[in-house]
């Protein structure tokens, strides 16, 4: 009970102080290796837990503080990542409780450096349970391998062990803990989102390189099945255009889904000049300015720009719209063709949050 008190404190403060954060390094060492310890067949093993203020969680790389020592040759290391049989991993029937690999990656213990330091290992994109055990496998002995370092002792329960997870009802048996309340120098960094995504705000996405008629707030959200959001542009003479921004979110799975609306460059006559997909997995559940790049499409002095998000019922696309005044250009059709307005959002006083970049 009093583990379970203590790691929940330690999330609550990494919570409140990182809630903004679009990736955090989970760590429970305290950055000071006070001695260093291999393993052959164990693995050096630590828990941790995903971000209790996030929807859901994606391995990004670990890092571990150690040195490489003898002559290593070709042996090859390995990152695993262990949690709970869901549907998205592999199962095993007459193993329910058993747990699986969520994540893993080798790497050559020759590329670990001689002197301590830190070494980081990329890993491939999965989705993270709430609870899990990262693992580091070395197979090292006296004569070669990579020392890993532990902390000295914090004076609380500790995360890390060793050992390879084979099931959940003797994860105590198989992840054993240490008993000198030592950690493990190994974190993992976790993203919010599957892959990197550049954050932008609404003044970032303003001056003489972008035409739009959003005031960077949005009033409230919509989505379509059929047609959708349109703005009209109109320049003193002819452009270049290389990205479309939308402020959007998904409502629904955005991370399993390979969904996709389109954005449409269109002329004053609306035929296409050019279409984009735009990717759910581009968005998560809270709202964000994402963009499609158009390279350098050259677009006439008078243009439009067409969001259709094709929403259906697993996952739909909502985009934002300002209501903070009168709509100064903001229709709503489909490629080709205007079409009454169907939008959930007042007509006279919609501003839709889409910005055309110039190049």
């Amino acid at each position: 009970m009093i583990r379970v008190l203590i790691v929940a404190c330690c999330l609550m403060l990494l919570a409140s102080s990182l809630a903004y954060a679009v990736e955090r390094e989970l760590q429970w060492d305290d950055g000071v290796a006070d001695e260093y310890e291999y393993l052959d067949i164990p693995s050096h093993a630590i828990t941790y837990f995903t971000p209790v203020d996030w929807e859901k969680a994606f391995p990004v790389e670990v890092r571990f503080y150690g040195q490489r020592y003898g002559e290593v040759d070709d042996i090859r290391g390995q990152i695993v990542v262990w949690g709970p049989q869901t549907e998205k991993t592999a199962t095993l029937e007459e193993h329910p409780d058993s747990l699986v690999v969520h994540a893993r990656q080798q790497f050559a213990l020759a590329d670990v450096p001689a002197t301590p330091g830190w070494f980081t290992v990329p890993l491939e994109v999965a989705e993270l349970p709430e609870t899990f055990v990262l693992a580091l496998y070395t197979f090292s002995n006296e004569e070669r391998g990579v020392k890993v370092g532990l902390t000295a002792p914090l004076g609380q329960p500790t995360h890390s062990g060793t050992g390879q997870v084979m099931s959940e009802e003797h994860i105590e048996e198989s992840h054993v803990l240490r008993e000198d309340e030592r950690e493990w120098l190994m974190r993992i960094v976790v993203r919010s989102t599957p892959y990197p995504q550049e954050d932008f705000t609404s003044a970032d996405l303003t001056g003489a390189q972008y035409s739009y008629y959003d005031d960077g707030e949005a009033d409230g959200f919509v989505t379509m099945r059929k047609n959708g959001p349109m703005i009209q542009v109109q320049n003193d003479r002819s452009r270049t255009v290389d990205r479309i921004y939308v402020y959007a979110k998904v409502v629904g799975d955005w991370f399993d889904t390979e969904r996709s609306g389109w954005i449409y460059l269109m002329d004053k006559d609306l035929r296409t000049i050019a279409r984009k997909p735009l990717m759910y997995g581009s968005f998560a559940n809270e709202p964000r300015w994402n963009f499609v790049d158009f390279g350098e499409t050259p677009v006439p002095a008078e243009f439009y720009v067409l969001v259709t998000p094709a929403s259906r019922l697993k996952a739909e696309l909502h985009v934002g719209y300002d209501a903070s005044s009168a709509n100064q250009a903001s229709f709503y059709g489909t490629a080709g063709a205007f079409k009454l307005w169907a939008a959930e959002a007042p007509e006279e006083q919609t501003n839709w949050m889409i910005r055309a970049h110039y190049h």
